[in-house]
């Protein structure tokens, strides 16, 4: 028996789990998606016109200009500056840095910047936290970054800000991968997948709380510190958090994971059992009172009964799969499975065949417009028409239900199809809000219509992500798998990083991002069809497996082909004799 039995046996699902559960979430999910997403805020451009001297100046209006293109394009600079309306926003870094006209792409590359800080974090973290634990990696990585949070508020340039920004991009897998790394490795692999749609949750809700802190904080400075100032007192919650038993016991800590999974069974209301980790990685199940001998193994009184669990150490695979399914992960190191086969480290190991190459790139072209999308449609809420604090809630919010119903897909229907269908549906939301007007020739107000498709997009896109990240899990072989999880976040990564870009495209072609978030969902949606459905399916063990599942569905596609090819055969010669006995019958009735 292997431990995720023993930790069914103390309840797999109990309220020591949920506890440390919730308190990890909540202090490392929620607050990591305000400041991916603080740019909404931080750096939103309200309406705007030069100050110039006066009326008759080229570039001078006595109103707000919304049509920030056509003021850009004049050839007369605006030499005093410019005159931001407070209205909406305050005061942001567009406001105190004047980053508009040719300035503007700054905001964008702020994000962008931030998201390469990401991508190197996501090289560094998993080293880490393998190396000095999840729970030690994590509280300081959350403490950093409350730290570099509050001197990002004191930012006295642009430039400055953008170099904190990569920082807080490289701080945020600090918390966020040992995060995935201690949820995973606390639960069964039966609750593993509710758990980690749980985890999604709170990323939701950091997103959906973000424009509840910004319409009451209306400085970008002191948004910006009340976002960073919970991180400061994150400290006070080491004392409650244990490590991961896993991992202690994955570099021979035996007696403090012992204490610890003691200690979660009496939170559950199994404190009847005594478990005693021993140095030939065995869980023994003691009475209270019993001891342990040299050998590790226990003195029993006469007439009791011990269970031996049989502890296997974890698989940094299973670790990397587990934080890569959650738009981040560890390029860790080689599964122990793959270095005592003798296989090569390279990821041209992806590619040495037709059909894992054909898997590993569909799922990376998968992955990468997953993200793009994802991103930028969640980094566009705050630019469509109405109301920017409504759309990033609704943008955030709309998340919880995506991800009950991507629940709810991978259950009952499977993973190609939903994915397929959801991406589609993204595509067409994009194109919708494009066609939308704002008004009608009438006057009727179409912000709402917008607002609506726009959500109908992310929900859908979001389902996508989500069940891709499990998708990718089981589709790749065990002896790739590591390399596959790491080279399909690698490419998810790319995709947030040129969601910012593409938004600068909607400064001079506003229609540019929402027809480039939706076109490019449609031949990954497509391509996901190729690949063999998991659903019901044990993940691959080799590439020989996986050639199995290929062959098992072109010859399934082959038998519904010829099962329908035969009902109509036989619909159309039932058909025929119904002709043939009506007619008859109606001869017969007129010899009659």
């Amino acid at each position: 028996m292997d431990l995720d039995h023993a930790l069914h046996s103390i309840g797999d699902h109990g309220r020591g789990q949920i506890l440390i559960f919730t308190i990890v979430c909540s202090i490392a999910q929620l607050p990591a998606s305000w400041h991916i997403f603080g740019i909404l805020f931080l750096g939103a451009t309200p309406e705007h016109r030069c100050k110039g001297p006066g009326v008759g100046h080229p570039r001078y209006s006595p109103v707000f200009n919304i049509s920030v293109v056509a003021v850009c394009e004049e050839e007369t600079p605006c030499e005093e500056g410019w005159i931001y309306s407070e209205e909406t926003y305050g005061s942001t870094i567009v406001t105190e840095w004047d980053l508009v006209c040719d300035r503007a792409s700054l905001v964008d590359l702020s994000q962008t910047i931030m998201m390469v800080g990401v991508m190197v974090g996501s090289l560094v973290a998993g080293y880490l936290a393998d190396r000095f634990g999840r729970k030690n990696v994590l509280f300081i990585g959350l403490f950093v970054q409350g730290l570099v949070g509050v001197a990002l508020a004191f930012s006295p340039t642009i430039t400055v800000f953008i170099l904190i920004r990569f920082v807080m991009g490289f701080l945020d897998q600090m918390y966020e991968l040992p995060a995935y790394s201690m949820i995973s490795e606390l639960f069964t692999p039966r609750c593993r997948p509710y758990a980690f749609i749980c985890m999604l949750n709170f990323w939701a809700a950091g997103i959906f709380t973000l424009p509840g802190l910004a319409y009451f904080i209306r400085d970008w400075r002191n948004l910006q510190f009340a976002m960073s100032l919970p991180f400061l007192f994150v400290p006070l919650f080491y004392w409650v958090i244990p490590e991961s038993p896993r991992w202690l016991l994955s570099v021979g800590r035996y007696e403090e994971a012992s204490k610890i999974v003691n200690r979660i069974a009496r939170i559950n209301g199994k404190g009847s059992l005594n478990f005693v980790l021993s140095d030939r990685t065995v869980l023994q199940k003691l009475p209270e009172g019993a001891s342990e001998n040299e050998n590790g193994s226990g003195d029993l009184p006469q007439g009791e009964e011990m269970t031996i669990v049989q502890l296997n150490a974890p698989k940094r695979e299973q670790d990397t799969i587990d934080r890569g399914c959650k738009r981040a992960t560890s390029l860790g190191g080689e599964s122990p499975a793959n270095v005592q086969a003798g296989q090569s480290n390279s990821y041209l190991q992806l590619f040495r065949s037709y059909l894992i190459a054909k898997v590993s790139l569909i799922m990376g072209v998968l992955w990468f417009v997953s993200a793009f999308s994802y991103y930028g449609l969640s980094l566009n809420a705050g630019r469509l028409v109405g109301d920017p604090y409504l759309n990033v809630f609704l943008s955030g919010m709309v998340e919880i239900p995506s991800h009950l119903v991507a629940t709810l897909c991978v259950v009952w229907v499977g993973r190609r199809w939903p994915i397929c269908f959801t991406l589609l549906t993204t595509c067409v939301a994009c194109v919708a809000v494009v066609l939308i007007p704002s008004t009608t020739e009438s006057g009727e107000d179409l912000t709402g219509a917008i607002v609506a498709t726009a959500t109908i997009g992310k929900f859908s896109v979001a389902i996508s992500y989500a069940i891709s990240c499990l998708y990718a899990t089981e589709v790749f072989p065990t002896t790739l798998r590591n390399k596959g999880i790491a080279f399909v976040a690698i490419t998810a990564r790319v995709g947030a990083l040129i969601a910012p870009f593409v938004l600068v495209l909607g400064e001079r072609y506003a229609n540019a991002p929402m027809l480039l978030f939706g076109a490019a969902v449609v031949i990954p949606g497509m391509l996901v069809l190729l690949l063999p459905e998991m659903k019901g399916r044990p993940q691959p063990q080799t590439i020989a497996d996986l050639k199995a599942f290929f062959r098992e569905d072109r010859q399934r596609r082959k038998s519904t082909k010829s099962n329908s090819t035969q009902r109509q055969e036989v619909t159309s010669q039932n058909n025929q004799e119904m002709k043939s006995q009506t007619n008859r019958a109606f001869e017969l009735g007129g010899n009659g």
